[in-house]
């Protein structure tokens, strides 16, 4: 699927909120001037989300509330919505980067972050919405003032957003990468500075993974897996199984005898001696 030009809305959506806010603006202008604000913001995060679109689940793309988006791009990298600096140069002079010679800046880029979204997002929306009874005995009309002013607020943000001349940065933080092992995706994963531990999940196939640092200071990753002894009567041997394959009615073939165990949900009477139960018990064990 090509990608959208989201930038291009939100752009186009600025100009529109501009052209609203007047300076002798009512109420119902400044109305829609707040709609179009809303809709560059969720034009912009959505721009981000399609930067991370091999990496986000197909659930989450379907996803449109900003701050819901962001939150989800953050659990797969934790500066998804930090302001970059990008430069570079030819060659060093002495081999050391802070003795570069002839630096190139590309630019500083602007994010449309959490904070900003949790600041204006719901705030600007609550004034589309004719006031209660309630709310027109307690606090009256919106007030108009108010709500130019935090339009002004916000659009001169996301005038700087689209303004940056680098954007859609990914993954520049500490970050680690591996095939799935069920499904051969590429899942990646950015680590939190100092971070010795993370976690992953595929977005093709949804197999979770434990990340911990490894001496080399890389990440080793650990599928989700369950182990549980073979049902075939005689049969040491035990069965792995992904986590999120284990449910009722999954097959899993045993590599010695060659049977299958079928997982089943059931119940079964035990009998019951000085308060303990007594019986035979199937025990999952998690790696």
């Amino acid at each position: 699927m090509p990608k959208h030009d989201f930038r291009g809305e939100a752009r186009a959506a600025i100009a529109r909120a501009r052209g609203l806010m007047a300076d002798q603006a009512e109420l119902p202008a400044l109305r829609y001037a707040a709609l179009e604000a809303r809709t560059a913001m969720e034009a912009l995060t959505y721009d981000r989300a399609q930067a991370y679109e091999r990496d986000l689940p197909k659930s989450e793309i379907s996803t449109w509330p900003p701050k819901k988006v962001l939150t989800v791009l953050l659990s797969l990298d934790p500066l998804a919505d930090t302001g970059k600096s990008f430069s570079m140069s030819e060659k060093p002079s002495t081999g050391t980067p802070e003795d570069f010679e002839d630096m190139f800046d590309f630019g500083t880029e602007t994010v449309l972050n959490l904070k900003v979204i949790k600041k204006h997002y719901d705030a600007i929306g609550y004034r589309l919405h004719m006031p209660t009874i309630k709310q027109l005995e307690e606090e009256g009309q919106h007030d108009p003032i108010r709500l130019r002013t935090r339009l002004n607020e916000l659009l001169m943000y996301l005038e700087k957003v689209i303004a940056s001349p680098v954007f859609n940065i990914t993954m520049m933080g500490p970050n680690t990468q591996l095939p799935c092992v069920r499904c051969s995706h590429i899942i990646r994963r950015a680590i939190k500075e100092n971070s010795t531990v993370g976690k992953a999940r595929c977005p093709e196939c949804s197999l979770g993974y434990d990340l911990k640092l490894n001496e080399d200071g890389g990440f080793d990753w650990y599928p989700e897996r369950a182990t549980m002894k073979c049902a075939t009567t005689g049969c040491p041997e035990e069965l792995t199984i992904y986590r999120n394959d284990l449910r009722v009615g999954a097959v899993v073939r045993c590599n010695s005898c060659q049977e299958n165990t079928l997982i089943v949900f059931g119940s079964r009477h035990f009998p019951q001696i000085e308060g303990k139960v007594t019986g035979p018990i199937l025990q999952v064990k998690l790696t």
